[in-house]
């Protein structure tokens, strides 16, 4: 479905350049609205699917298309007649075109897998919060930047109120986005599985932007230069994730109540916060599990980008997965550790 809507996206871009070559003599130029609208959309897919190298692409192909236009936008706006497009626009259009036609095969070569909806039955809710750890969180109002991006999968047909709920905590390099294909087979086993993603001020994580869009993109890049990006000063990683499970907890009573408890699973650097702040809390939680503890999971602190980021993934010689065979194999142990972790409880 992602890459079904960036191509038409592509589709916009060339059928705008394309133009230069049939139209002529006209009085209206409404093709060239394509350019801006590419734009747009190839921003809100940025913000829909975050920063990498396929929405980067189609981005600066968009923004290109519309600096090449805006001599005709101006035209259009003061509807002024069009009798010829000079060798210069042409040759632009040219250049455009080409550039969509390879970043669209780009696209399909390294178009994120997604689990068979068919094979699902999971109901996803979202929720948005806004403020700091310093000041406490409230909903997010329409217009406020938002600080928490909290996820909710539940099988359908379980209760709104459970009595035992699954937190996952991610590594930030991926981000529970880069989760989803896991998250949504756990869910479909029979659980209620939440995240909580915090993008506040008041935490550090060594990047310029700590926003939805940029963070993951840089830890990424960090990780692909350096291995380990949180290397200069891991502790104070490990306390941002402390203070962020500490954070959830209000969250998470105030959605399920104050008798529910949780199971906790982690990944990459989220692994020692998350498993001593279950130890302190023994009387909220239920059991911790450890994504990375999988050896066929090669993708540790990534999340699923085998599916998610097939391009980064191949970077890091991992596979393409079409099968969601890795993220039905780590929904399998963990679930395996939930059930063991709740039978002795």
């Amino acid at each position: 479905m992602r890459a079904f809507g960036q191509i038409i996206i592509y589709l916009f871009i060339i059928i705008n350049a394309s133009r230069v070559f049939f139209s002529k003599h006209i009085k209206k130029d409404s093709l060239v609205i394509l350019a801006p609208v590419s734009l747009i959309l190839a921003v809100s897919n940025i913000f829909a699917y975050g920063l990498h190298g396929i929405t980067i692409q189609l981005f600066l192909i968009a923004c290109l298309s519309v600096i090449t236009n805006v001599h005709s936008l101006l035209r259009y706006s003061e509807k002024l007649f069009i009798d010829r497009f000079s060798i210069i626009m042409k040759s632009s259009c040219v250049i455009i075109i080409l550039f969509s036609i390879i970043s669209s095969i780009f696209l399909l070569a390294n178009n994120p897998a997604e689990v068979d909806k068919k094979s699902l039955n999971v109901d996803i809710k979202t929720a948005y919060y806004e403020g700091s750890f310093r000041n406490g969180f409230e909903p997010a109002q329409v217009f406020s930047k938002k600080a928490v991006y909290f996820t909710e999968y539940k099988k359908q047909g379980l209760s709104d109120s459970p009595k035992n709920v699954v937190v996952f905590v991610s590594d930030k390099r991926g981000d529970s986005m880069n989760y989803k294909p896991f998250l949504q087979i756990l869910a479909n086993t029979g659980f209620t599985v939440c995240t909580f993603d915090f993008y506040t001020d008041d935490l550090d994580w060594g990047v310029q932007h700590n926003e939805r869009i940029w963070r993951s993109y840089e830890l990424i890049q960090k990780s692909l230069k350096d291995k380990d990006p949180y290397a200069a000063d891991r502790k104070k990683y490990e306390y941002n994730i402390t203070i962020e499970c500490n954070g959830l907890m209000p969250l998470l009573e105030e959605r399920y109540g104050k008798d529910c408890k949780y199971y906790f699973i982690a990944d990459g650097i989220a692994d020692k916060p998350v498993k001593d702040f279950v130890a302190s809390n023994p009387e909220k939680t239920t059991g911790v599990f450890c994504l990375d503890s999988i050896s066929e999971y090669a993708g540790a602190g990534f999340g699923n980008i085998e599916m998610t980021n097939p391009f980064i993934s191949r970077k890091m010689d991992i596979k393409k997965d079409k099968t969601a065979f890795i993220p039905k194999y780590l929904a399998k142990k963990a679930s395996e550790a939930i059930y063991s972790a709740w039978s002795t409880k």
